[in-house]
């Protein structure tokens, strides 16, 4: 698992980062938020150690607003400040954990393990009403949904998004998409998923799309497809 540790704290950054790396874990550490960024920008993380207090300017309580809006990763507080206010404000952001220093190794490797539990991915979709965003060598990209003509399961949890004006090949995404996708898209094989609103003509066992895309129609999924057209004869 890869481990983002936010620490302004040198001497508890690098105490978590030795017991992290202990448990066979590769972790990354800094000390302040845009630092942070960028890391998460850069590298696949699968959990953040968040401060709450770090020092000057932005805490953690902004990065782990900032995650929640632009990232799908769990995050655990790890804080000396224990008074009621500041515990409302973090856990209103929805954090896996909240941890009160001093915390000890079995403390962060339960917390690890709730993360094991829950599985992780290597990138992720952020999807918000008719867009979604994937990070493309860490640059968060936005797709509209009505822009894509199909998705192509490649490998596992690979697959390829197919617009007009684009192809991408995103990784240990696939899943996240599907459960998500508009009521407009239609499975035509075990492997693809149609924008219905792309569709020129379904001539047999091929479905032809906007832009000269031809895509394999299986006869398990034909049935649900023509009961979506309107037809007259």
């Amino acid at each position: 698992m890869n481990i983002l540790v936010v620490e302004d704290d040198i001497i508890v950054r690098e105490g978590l980062k030795s017991v992290i790396a202990q448990q066979q874990h590769n972790v990354i550490a800094c000390g302040d938020t845009d630092t942070a960024v960028e890391i998460l920008n850069k590298e696949n993380i699968d959990l953040v150690f968040l401060d709450i207090d770090l020092g000057e300017g932005r805490n953690g309580v902004w990065l782990a607003k900032f995650l929640n809006n632009y990232f799908n990763i769990p995050f655990i507080y790890t804080t000396g400040n224990d008074d009621r206010y500041t515990i409302k404000k973090a856990i209103e952001t929805n954090p896996l954990s909240y941890l009160i220093k001093p915390f000890t190794e079995k403390d962060i490797f339960v917390a690890i393990e709730m993360v094991n539990t829950r599985g992780t991915s290597t990138q992720r979709a952020i999807q918000k009403n008719n867009e979604f965003f994937i990070k493309d060598r860490g640059v968060l990209k936005k797709i509209f949904w009505d822009s894509v003509l199909y998705i192509d399961k490649i490998y596992e949890n690979d697959c390829k998004i197919f617009t007009s004006q684009s192809t991408e090949y995103v990784k240990n995404i696939f899943d996240d998409i599907e459960g998500n996708l508009p009521d407009y898209f239609v499975q035509t094989n075990q492997r693809t998923f149609v924008n219905f609103n792309k569709i020129l003509q379904i001539n047999n066992e091929i479905i032809e799309l906007l832009d000269g895309f031809f895509i394999p129609l299986d006869d398990a999924y034909k049935d649900s497809i023509l009961k979506k057209l309107n037809t007259f004869s």
